[in-house]
């Protein structure tokens, strides 16, 4: 049912052609990128309950913003969330990696660009800044085709529901050209529930 699934989402994905990060650098160059570009500077946030780093990267001819992100926590109490329960907890940088894989595995690309990577003696996952993100509020960008955003959310509910995901805010839900969903900090994904969190009870065919 699984393997079915995958393929379901794989042809909404190129049914919808939601692309959203474009940019000069191919993605497998991004991630070349981040893992071996010179680090500039480094600044804490100073928001967010990980405690992620701004960071400025130079290889000599791009420069790029990223951030960093080390927490790896783990709690073996139980802990609830809404009507449910997990063995334990997690908060950790491996999961923000394991999603952005997961999100190319699907060929959704809702997700910007993370790699694995050790500086300052901490290793964590460094994920490139989002650029050309449509604001919340005020913006002048036409409106959206509303069956195509519906089916994008869809698409977002679903990669929630496979990762269970319990930490999708207004603040990580971010809208790139095009109004194409933009996902970040999935550090409290895949958690160890009995039952789904938020169960999916139906989705989009084409999904």
């Amino acid at each position: 049912r699984f393997t079915s699934t995958v393929a379901h989402v794989v042809l909404a994905a190129a049914l919808l052609g939601a692309t959203a990060h474009a940019g000069e650098m191919s993605r497998e160059a991004r991630e070349a990128y981040l893992r071996s570009a010179k680090i500039v500077s480094m600044k804490d946030i100073g928001e967010g309950a990980t405690h992620p780093t701004k960071v400025k990267l130079d290889d000599g001819n791009t420069k790029m913003k990223a951030i960093f992100k080390s927490v790896d926590l783990r709690q073996k109490w139980a802990s609830r969330f809404g009507s449910e329960t997990t063995r334990g907890y997690i908060d950790s940088y491996k999961n923000e990696i394991a999603a952005y894989e997961l999100d190319k595995l699907l060929g959704l690309d809702m997700l910007p660009v993370i790699v694995e990577r050790k500086i300052k003696g901490r290793r964590g996952s460094l994920r490139e800044w989002v650029e050309h993100v449509i604001p919340h509020y005020g913006h002048d960008e036409p409106s959206p085709d509303v069956d195509r955003m519906h089916d994008q959310m869809q698409a977002v509910w679903l990669f929630d529901y496979l990762i269970t995901n319990v930490d999708r805010r207004t603040h990580n839900l971010m809208l790139g050209p095009g109004w194409a969903p933009v996902l970040i900090d999935h550090s409290m994904g895949f958690m160890d529930f009995q039952k789904p969190f938020r169960p999916m009870y139906r989705f989009p065919r084409e999904t």
